[in-house]
């Protein structure tokens, strides 16, 4: 999911420093850019430690203020856009030791946006996290009407592999709004920013978001295993209600049961007080697939791993959230 999404902005022109555990990951991304995009002298550069994507040089940048020449005030120059610093990562821990790794060397403003799937109490935490290692109030100290604060966005998305090579995706953002504001173009170049509330509820939009996808497509496969049955080709029904259902694929199955987990937490987080009756049933059929030898593949390829037994080739999302 995070090379289509580079991709997007990359094309843009948005200036991009770049790094992934994997070196074959770096080398795709690299692959896939136009041959005046990267290395020296373009605007896409990668490196090799996690420490060198924010130099400690960059704290030291001082912010745009106006200045007078004795003749007259001027305005103000506008401020720079932040810096950003964007992950797309698979769990909290390598949320976690990312955002740590990187928080001390950010600059005064910057701002984190996390693009992964992770619990929301977990997000809350890592945010409130930053601040302390930051030790910055936000408190105007320079007296200039500027935010020293390092801020941290939770910003998932939703709309699969496709969505994100189109700029497409539903970024679903939990944060202050200022910040929200400040990165809403940066966002665009890779879909539709919505911003839902503070900090967490970006995850907690998308758990439920996909709690609706996972139960659906679970639900296009029953049906349409009853309408074989009945003799109608499987085809012909899973084109008909995936379409009038609005659903699509490009997610791994066991992405999937990453988000209906999250799901399921958040009920039984309040003390068992909210069911989660439609999330158990769904996680209960990804299971089963995933134990049919579907893991690694498109949750959408449920019909064929659980009730034909037939494994069909899904193809599978090379990444996602």
């Amino acid at each position: 999911m995070g090379l289509p999404m580079a991709n997007r902005l990359a094309a843009a022109g948005v200036r991009l420093r770049v790094y992934d555990a994997s070196p074959a990951a770096v080398g795709a991304f690299f692959d896939s850019l136009p041959p005046l995009s990267a290395g020296a002298g373009g605007r896409v550069t990668a490196v090799e430690k996690l420490d060198d994507l924010v130099p400690l040089s960059s704290e030291a940048s001082p912010r745009a203020v106006g200045t007078g020449d004795g003749g007259g005030a001027h305005p103000p120059t506008p401020p720079p856009p932040p810096m950003a610093l964007i992950t797309m990562l698979p769990s909290t821990a390598a949320v976690a030791a990312t955002l740590h790794a990187l928080a001390p060397r950010a600059p005064a403003g910057a701002v984190f946006i996390d693009m992964s799937t992770i619990p929301p109490e977990e997000s809350r935490a890592l945010a409130k996290r930053v601040a302390a290692v930051t030790g910055r109030l936000g408190d105007d100290s320079a007296g200039d009407g500027s935010d020293d604060r390092v801020h941290v966005l939770d910003a998932p998305v939703s709309g699969g592999t496709a969505a994100a090579a189109a700029g497409t995706l539903t970024i679903i953002i939990g944060g202050a709004a200022d910040s929200v504001a400040a990165v809403t173009p940066l966002l665009s170049i890779m879909g539709r920013p919505v911003h839902v509330g503070a900090s967490g509820a970006g995850q907690v939009v998308k758990a439920a978001n996909n709690l609706v996808l996972g139960a659906s497509m679970a639900a296009v496969a029953e049906a349409t295993a009853l309408a074989a049955a009945a003799g109608v080709p499987p085809a012909t029904t899973a084109g008909v209600l995936a379409t009038s259902a609005g659903l699509h694929g490009g997610f791994r199955v066991e992405l999937m049961r990453k988000d209906l987990g999250i799901a399921k937490g958040m009920g039984s987080a309040r003390g068992g007080k909210i069911p989660t009756p439609m999330a158990d049933a769904a996680d209960g059929v990804y299971r089963a697939m995933s134990e049919s030898g579907g893991e690694g593949k498109d949750f959408s390829g449920i019909f064929e791993y659980v009730y034909t037994g037939t494994r069909g080739d899904k193809p599978s999302a090379a990444a996602g959230a």
